[in-house]
């Protein structure tokens, strides 16, 4: 039965016993029945607060993986510039690495940068199918899951 059916029910039965107002059974069975919707409305309003610490929960989780990303970056494009040079590594200096990928839908190539790895996902060209990545670190490589 679902929970305000439970309250409704339990309130018949406690009505239809027919006992005096002023017996102390009756004044027993209805504190109960109150005690019971008390703890029932105090449960909603737990379960509604745990839900809004999972979501900012979640959030969190995201705001830290955008950072451990940028460290991820950090540490593994570590070195100098100096005054402005170049360093030829085709990361950083204005060469985008650019990658071909297979649409998994049309099986038609897609040619994307670095740049549209990094904003997640890619619309294929020829069947309009969007892509999402995800990227995880693998021990020795990193693989970009779509």
């Amino acid at each position: 039965m679902a929970k305000k059916k439970k309250e409704t029910y339990l309130e018949g039965l406690a009505k239809g016993l027919e006992l005096d107002d002023s017996t102390p059974e009756r004044k027993l069975i209805l504190a109960l029945i109150e005690a019971q919707k008390d703890t029932q409305k105090e449960l909603e309003e737990a379960q509604a607060e745990l839900e809004t610490v999972r979501s900012e929960l979640d959030d969190i989780a995201d705001f830290l993986d955008g950072i451990a990303e940028v460290f991820a970056e950090m540490s593994e494009h570590e070195h100098s510039h100096g005054d402005g040079e170049e360093c030829g590594c085709g990361e950083c200096c204005g060469a985008d690495a650019e990658y071909t990928l297979t649409c998994p839908k049309c099986s038609g190539e897609i040619t994307v940068s670095e740049e549209m790895l990094d904003a997640g996902s890619v619309t294929c060209p020829a069947c309009h199918e969007k892509l999402d990545f995800e990227f995880y670190e693998d021990e020795d490589e990193e693989e970009a899951e779509f």
